[in-house]
């Protein structure tokens, strides 16, 4: 009552200028929704707006480059609470973001390989921490041969679970072996099926495979089954 104001004739309502923002938006940048980590995420978001009353606008971008036209469209939709933001963005964009927004939260390590800056406010998983626990269950399986399906190392959500992966075996006495390690710049279920092709090659095979994320251990999981062999029974696959 009192925030719209309809003009005889036009049929259109616009809301005044002192209206307290009612919005949320959701940025996604760098990845897509059929990832099922991302739309967990805004699902997750989208249920906590409506417990609060909150509206919830959403959008992403393909690209870097295509931030600007995202940047555009939060212009013109006028004042939000905040910004959501997750997937993969550098710093200059996030700097951007707070530059216009009093609020910005970000989902996961979106700067990837660059350091966050403090004063930003962001929730994140502990990646080391689980993968350590994965690691434990397989040891505590009888693995010995574990190969691991990773991706750049440089960034911090494959780069730690790595370094679990790497102490734990360190731990049982268990020596490093660097065939069983395999690394791609891709991220899709395509690699996990190539990686467990070229790792089911090798003349001692693994016994368990300690895959990163679970597009990885899906494309192994596909792999494994189509050399006539059995998940968990010849191979264990945790992603």
């Amino acid at each position: 009552e009192g925030v719209l104001e309809r003009f005889q004739g036009k049929g259109t309502f616009v809301a005044h200028g002192n209206a307290e923002p009612r919005d949320i938006a959701f940025v996604l940048c760098g990845r897509d929704y059929t990832d099922p980590l991302f739309a967990m995420t805004l699902r997750g978001a989208e249920s906590r707006c409506q417990a609060l009353g909150l509206r919830m606008v959403h959008t992403y971008c393909d690209k870097p480059e295509s931030l600007r036209s995202v940047e555009r469209l939060l212009l013109n939709h006028g004042p939000v609470l905040g910004l959501v933001v997750t997937g993969i963005l550098d710093l200059r964009w996030l700097m951007r973001f707070m530059d216009a927004h009093e609020n910005v939260v970000l989902v996961g390590d979106v700067l990837g390989r660059e350091r966050t800056p403090d004063v930003v406010l962001r929730i994140v998983a502990n990646n080391g921490a689980a993968a350590g626990e994965a690691m434990d269950y397989l040891l505590g399986l009888g693995h010995r041969r574990i190969t691991h399906i990773t991706s750049d190392l440089k960034r911090v959500w494959f780069r730690e679970p790595y370094e679990a992966y790497v102490d734990r075996l360190k731990a049982r006495g268990i020596p490093v072996d660097k065939e069983l390690v395999v690394a791609c710049d891709d991220e899709g279920i395509g690699f996990g099926y190539e990686a467990a092709q070229r790792l089911l090659r090798l003349r001692k095979r693994p016994t368990a495979i300690f895959a990163t994320n679970d597009r990885f251990a899906w494309g192994a999981v596909n792999a494994i089954r189509e050399a006539q062999l059995r998940v968990p029974e010849d191979i264990s696959v945790l992603g």
